[in-house]
Parts: structure tokens; C-alpha cells; sequence
């Protein structure tokens, strides 16, 4: 009787350690460059290990897959004040492409047994009216959480419901991994189901910035450095546009 109590008990700790260094994602997923065909969608994982999307139509049960390569991001780092925090970041980014226009779908992802979701989006619609919201500094809306003000800004936000956000400029104010990932766990319901369009402020734009690692920077799903891109919304044209060149 004894014996097996320490094999169960043995047996228990082996589960623990496998499960501990199995992946797990810890930050997102998030919505970027959707258009009438196609999306972007990124998460972030504690592992390098192979990810995988699975999505369909809302009302489909036949659901695609896409598998994910990880993406390593190493820490920031600023040659000026070497001791700034920071850690290293490991993303994933799937672009769906052959999506019907104007069309709800829902998604899980997925990093080893880890798998999240369902969320939902919907493409662009090729003609007709919508509602977007324009964050000017999404760094000032995470740090403002704590406070009355910016909070009941980003609540309004996501009350609003808009198809669509666009964000002219400082994510972050360091452009470390950490302050943009703290920017996806701020209000992760949102970002599941609403694309956003980014563009760098002077805070995105240090030379040591991981702005373009976090953020889809065109509609192709680009991580290039671009002064500007363009898309189509209903029956409108934006234009984003990085007012500060470098």
C-alpha cells in the first residue's frame, strides 16, 4: 500500500513537470489588417514551439487550419541605460486569406494542448456605413487604467463596439515587449474581435523599438518598417500615415 502511494505520488510530480513545460499562450490573440478577403491575427506563447489556427464561418461547422512558426523577439535594449527592464517575446502571426466579404467568423489558436478561444470577427463589408474609434495614444490609455478618467475611456471604447480602431501613434512609451504586451492584456476582449490599425509615434520610434515585431505594419501582414499604408473600410479610404520620419 505504501509503494503505491509513492508511485501515485511520484507519478503526480511527473504529470506536473511535463504540463510545466508544456506552451502556453500568454498574451492575446489580437486582430490587425482585415479587409473584405483576408485577416491578420497575432498571439504571443511562452515557448518556441509550432502554433496553429483553426476558423470558420460563424454559422459553418467545417473549419480550415493554418499552421504557425514561432517568431523570437529579444528583449529591448536601450545602449544608453542597459539596465532597462525588459524580457524577450515569442509571437505567432497567421494572415487568413479567401475569406468571404462581409462575413462573420470565429477562431480558436492554439500552442500545443493550450488552445484558446472561440472568437469571433467579421470582414469588411465592400460597400456601406460603419463605426471606428481613433485612439490617440494607446500608451496613455493602459497607464491611464488606473486612473478615473482614461479608464472610463477605454471602457467607452469597447461599449461602443466599433468594427474597427485606429491608433495614430504611441503604443508605448520605451517600445519594450513588455509595455506592448501590457497594451494586449489591457483589454483583451477587444482585441480578440476588433482589428485595429497602427501606425509608430515618436515613443514607437527608438532605434532599439520592437514596434514592427508586435504589430502587423501594412495590410500584406508585413513587420517592415513603413511610413505609411492604406486600406478600404465600407464604402471609405484611410490613409495612415507616420508624421515623424526615421
Amino acid at each position: 500500500m505504501i509503494i503505491l502511494r509513492y508511485l501515485a505520488i511520484i507519478t503526480l510530480i511527473f504529470a506536473w513537470a511535463l504540463s510545466a513545460d508544456a506552451g502556453r499562450i500568454v498574451t492575446g490573440p489580437w486582430l490587425q489588417a482585415v479587409t473584405t478577403t483576408s485577416a491578420v491575427i497575432m498571439w504571443e506563447s511562452d515557448t518556441e514551439e509550432t502554433g496553429s489556427i483553426a476558423y470558420n464561418l460563424k454559422d459553418d461547422s467545417q473549419k480550415q487550419s493554418v499552421s504557425v512558426s514561432p517568431m523570437t523577439v529579444p528583449k529591448a535594449v536601450d545602449p544608453d541605460n542597459p539596465n532597462m527592464m525588459d524580457t524577450h517575446a515569442i509571437l505567432y502571426e497567421a494572415k487568413l486569406i479567401n475569406l468571404a466579404p462581409g462575413e462573420r467568423y470565429q477562431y480558436d489558436v492554439q500552442i500545443g494542448d493550450d488552445q484558446h478561444g472561440p472568437y469571433q470577427f467579421a470582414t469588411f463589408a465592400p460597400t456601406g456605413a460603419f463605426k471606428a474609434a481613433l485612439i490617440a495614444d494607446m500608451e496613455g490609455l493602459r497607464l491611464g487604467c488606473h486612473t478615473q478618467g482614461e479608464s472610463a475611456v477605454i471602457h467607452k471604447v469597447e461599449a461602443y463596439k466599433p468594427d474597427f480602431m485606429l491608433v495614430a501613434g504611441d503604443s508605448a512609451i520605451n517600445s519594450l515587449n513588455r509595455e506592448y504586451r501590457s497594451n494586449f492584456k489591457m483589454k483583451p476582449k477587444l482585441f480578440e474581435t476588433t482589428p485595429f490599425f497602427p501606425v509608430r509615434g515618436n515613443h514607437d520610434n527608438r532605434t532599439w523599438s520592437v514596434f514592427n515585431k508586435w504589430h502587423a505594419t501594412d495590410m500584406s501582414g508585413s513587420h517592415e518598417s513603413h511610413d505609411y499604408y492604406s486600406f478600404d473600410a465600407g464604402s471609405a479610404h484611410f490613409t495612415m500615415l507616420r508624421a515623424q520620419p526615421g
